[in-house]
């Protein structure tokens, strides 16, 4: 149910409720993440992921890929990038602090829309054109943003006493 699902935290070692699994049909394969983290600030965060993933045989839905997302992290939309790849592609080494994230030699999905699942912190890119292929891969980048919790899940700030000069860190 909703209310189980929304409590799920993993923690447990447990299968997550049938509502928090993800598609079959894409299966990641590398994630390549480039995080930068302004603690002395305002404790908030920004990045990019990079996830290679290849789309199986019997995809149900070409028209959308689904991911697991906290709500403490907001993707940029407007940077969401979904680039057909093939395996030697996924091998690129990416820049954290590139901006242009398309080659000449891949083609760009175009990305309708998106949308997010609060009870299930699913984040969804919903792409246009013919979708994904069936057996292709792809790399899927997301630009994202965030603020710190200390809520001791996900990304969370935390703090201990120095057992030599008891100072708070």
């Amino acid at each position: 149910d909703a209310a189980a699902s929304a409590d799920y935290d993993g923690s447990s070692g447990a299968s997550p409720p049938a509502g928090r699994r993800l598609p079959q049909w894409i299966t990641p394969h590398r994630y390549r993440v480039c995080l930068l983290t302004y603690i002395e600030k305002n404790f908030t965060f920004e990045g990019r992921v990079y996830i290679d993933v290849t789309v199986s045989s019997d995809v149900k839905d070409r028209f959308s890929i689904a991911l697991h997302s906290g709500d403490n992290l907001n993707v940029t939309e407007a940077g969401v990038v979904v680039r057909k790849t093939s395996p030697e592609d996924q091998d690129d080494v990416y820049s954290c602090e590139a901006t242009d994230t398309s080659k000449n030699h891949t083609e760009v999905l175009p990305v309708r829309s998106h949308s997010y699942e609060n009870a299930t912190e699913i984040y969804t890119i919903h792409l246009g054109g013919e979708g994904v292929v069936a057996g292709s891969n792809y790399t899927l980048v997301l630009p994202f943003v965030g603020r710190l919790k200390d809520n001791l899940y996900g990304y969370y700030k935390s703090s201990f006493k120095d057992s030599v000069t008891g100072e708070k860190r």
